[in-house]
C-alpha cells in the first residue's frame, strides 16, 4: 500500500481518483471541491489536490481578486479535463498523467499543488535542435556599400574664372 508523500518537491503521478467533496473549511452547504488523488509514477506515494468550486474570491498571491472555481476550472483543463459537466470529472481524469508540487505551509503542513508546466523530457533529437539554435554563430548582417561619391574637381568651390577657366587649373565637373 502507498503512503503519503511526506517530503516537499515535483513528483510526476497517475491520477486515481477524482471526485467532488463537500466544503472542507465551512458550514455552507453549497460548497463543494474537487478531490484529485495522484499517484507516484513508482505507485509508493500519492498526493491529494482539493481545488474549491465557490465563488468566494482569493485574497492573495498571483490569483488575488479571481473567484475559487475560475481558478480551479482553469487548472482541471489544464491538466485534461473538458467541459464543466463535474459528473465527467472522474472519466476523463483517472489514468492521466500530471505533476504535483508538494510545499509546506508557515505551520508546516504539506500542500499540494497541481503543476500545469510540469517538466518534459525531452529526446536527443529535441534537445540537439534547441542546442544547436542556442549556440548557431549568427550571421553577420549584411554590409551596406556606402554611396558614391561625386568625382571631385580640383576646384571645391565652383569658382569660374572670368574667361569660364577653372582658375585651379583642374577641370570642373558639368
Amino acid at each position: 500500500m502507498s503512503q503519503l508523500i511526506n517530503d516537499e518537491g515535483d513528483f510526476p503521478v497517475t491520477i486515481t481518483n477524482a471526485y467532488i467533496v463537500q466544503g472542507r473549511w465551512n458550514d455552507k452547504p453549497e460548497d463543494i471541491e474537487v478531490k484529485i488523488v495522484g499517484t507516484t509514477l513508482d505507485g509508493e506515494q500519492y498526493g491529494v489536490w482539493y481545488g474549491e468550486l465557490t465563488n468566494r474570491y482569493i485574497q492573495g498571491g498571483k490569483h488575488q481578486g479571481r473567484k475559487q472555481h475560475e481558478v480551479t476550472m482553469e487548472i482541471l483543463h489544464a491538466i485534461g479535463f473538458q467541459g464543466y459537466n463535474m459528473t465527467d470529472l472522474e472519466t476523463q481524469l483517472v489514468g492521466k498523467q500530471t505533476s504535483f508540487t508538494a510545499k509546506r505551509n508557515a505551520k508546516g503542513y504539506l500542500n499540494f499543488y497541481i503543476n500545469t508546466n510540469p517538466e518534459r523530457i525531452l529526446t536527443p533529437a529535441e534537445a540537439q535542435a534547441k542546442l544547436a539554435a542556442m549556440f548557431a554563430q549568427p550571421t553577420p548582417p549584411a554590409q551596406p556599400t556606402p554611396p558614391q561619391q561625386p568625382q571631385q574637381s580640383g576646384n571645391p568651390f565652383g569658382q569660374q574664372s572670368q574667361n569660364g577657366e577653372n582658375p585651379f587649373g583642374t577641370p570642373t565637373a558639368q
